[in-house]
């Protein structure tokens, strides 16, 4: 039997390769392929639920999650009581929500253990920093790879749940590229943990696939310009990678690969320093096609909160993720109107 592959929702007709003249032949079945679930839009809250002034602006928003809270053992079944209740909490105000499970330093330990002992990570700017697992190993990925096959069974086809985050390769942040790189303590305890370069791509493309379990949720994938580490301890950003991984995602997941990006500002020129990094990143983003969507940086970082909306509408966001504190990051109610009514 041959089947005729088409786009995601369509019906794919299913028919015999072959006949023979004079034997009657079946019908061809025709099988549906799951509809995919449709893009969050508009203005995203993403610490949870948006505060009672704002939600006739802000409906939608992201669920923070850790792994440890959903798997504190290796065995036996998910805990899902605390995710259940927050669900529970947005089907009853007509929210959908983005599912930001962290690995990382949200890892349960057991995983963390995973291929050997966790490292410390720090980022001196923010002072955040933990234990975080040695991601790019095979025992870690089959965790996640396996917390993402049951998490699938139960929300795959809840409309509740629009959105999934890629997660195995983080460390401090919900960055999957991001190394604290320019941290010669943090960098140096990754390559005695036994980091490469290589094992670090294979980690990147392996966390795609995993989400292959997701056939109707869709998958967020963060990207910054990706940052590979030297067996000397050399930082190299590597923009082609960086292109090449959103090309993949966009080839194994199709529209449910949703691009993003966690850093826009304005100006947005002041992301790139010396090298144009950003620049070729956003480029490459376009380059690929939607589906896309940012999240603004912190407060402190944000500038002008009216010129980044504008940014992220012409291009051609989905939605935007907001900081839970709109007045200290200067989002004033107009332009927030602005730009939801100009988001699609």
């Amino acid at each position: 039997m041959t089947a005729l592959l088409t786009a995601v929702g369509a019906l794919v007709p299913v028919a015999a390769a072959s006949a023979e003249p004079g034997i009657p032949q079946p019908e061809a079945r025709v099988v549906a392929k799951p509809e995919v679930k449709p893009l969050l839009s508009g203005l995203l809250d993403r610490e949870g639920p948006p505060p009672a002034g704002d939600t006739d602006l802000i409906r939608d928003y992201v669920l923070n999650v850790a792994w440890a809270d959903l798997q504190p053992r290796a065995s036996g079944p998910l805990h899902l009581a605390g995710l259940e209740a927050a669900l529970g909490y947005a089907r009853q105000h007509g929210a959908r929500v983005k599912l930001r499970i962290m690995a990382g330093i949200g890892a349960p330990d057991w995983a963390k253990h995973l291929g050997g002992r966790p490292y410390y990570a720090l980022e001196s700017a923010s002072g955040e920093g933990g234990l975080v697992p040695r991601f790019w190993t095979r025992g870690f990925g089959r965790a996640y790879a396996d917390l993402h096959a049951r998490l699938a069974a139960h929300y795959d086809a809840d409309p509740t749940v629009a959105e999934v985050t890629m997660s195995r390769c983080t460390t401090i942040f919900a960055e999957p590229f991001a190394r604290q790189a320019w941290e010669w303590a943090t960098v140096r305890a990754m390559l005695d943990a036994g980091y490469t370069a290589a094992a670090d791509m294979a980690c990147l493309r392996d966390q795609v696939t995993a989400h292959r379990v997701w056939r109707r949720t869709r998958s967020g994938l963060a990207v910054n310009p990706a940052q590979l580490v030297t067996p000397t301890g050399e930082v190299r950003v590597d923009d082609a990678f960086t292109a090449i991984m959103m090309r993949f995602c966009r080839d194994q997941l199709g529209p449910r690969c949703v691009l993003a990006n966690n850093s826009i500002r304005s100006p947005i020129s002041s992301l790139d320093r010396s090298e144009p990094h950003y620049a070729r990143m956003y480029d490459a983003m376009r380059n690929v096609g939607g589906p896309h969507s940012f999240q603004t940086a912190a407060p402190a970082r944000i500038g002008d909160c009216g010129n980044t909306l504008v940014w992220a509408v012409e291009a051609r966001a989905a939605y935007v993720e907001l900081p839970g504190d709109l007045a200290a990051a200067g989002c004033g109610d107009a332009e927030l109107r602005t730009a939801r009514a100009r988001l699609r």
